[in-house]
Formats: structure tokens, C-alpha cells, sequence
């Protein structure tokens, strides 16, 4: 599923030009898997802006994530 759908669907509405333009320097930046987590977590607690995804990106990138969202030396 391409990744506007995916924020378009995890925020319950359609993204202005400028969410377009900086969720296409996120794919630049972090794995497909990675930002689909951060849009499902970024829904979940109702924060749904493309600056709190790229955040959550950068933090899981920091902990040694392995693109889903899990850290890598955890199991499963």
C-alpha cells in the first residue's frame, strides 16, 4: 500500500502538499515498515502529524530498530 494511503487512512483524512512533500523525505530516511509503525502508534495516541511520525522514526532508528518497530535485540 503506498505510504500516503497509509497516513491518509491512519489519520482519517487527506494530507495537505506540505505532509506529502516531507512524507516523501521519509521514505528517503527510514525503511517502509518503520513508518507504517510510527502512523499505527501515531494514531493510536491521537497524534497524528507527519512531524510526530518522523520523530517516532528517528527515536526507533536510535534504538537499534529493525524496521517494524521492535528493537533488535529483543526477540519476536
Amino acid at each position: 500500500m503506498p505510504l500516503i494511503t497509509v497516513f491518509e487512512r491512519g489519520f482519517g483524512r487527506p494530507l495537505v502538499y506540505t505532509e506529502i512533500e516531507s512524507i516523501r523525505a521519509l521514505e528517503d530516511e527510514h525503511p517502509y515498515e518503520r513508518i507504517e509503525y510510527a502512523v499505527r502508534q501515531a494514531a493510536e495516541l491521537n497524534k497524528r502529524s507527519v512531524r510526530y511520525v518522523q520523530r517516532t522514526c528517528e527515536g526507533l532508528e536510535a534504538q537499534g530498530d529493525n524496521h517494524a518497530g521492535k528493537p533488535s535485540d529483543e526477540p519476536g
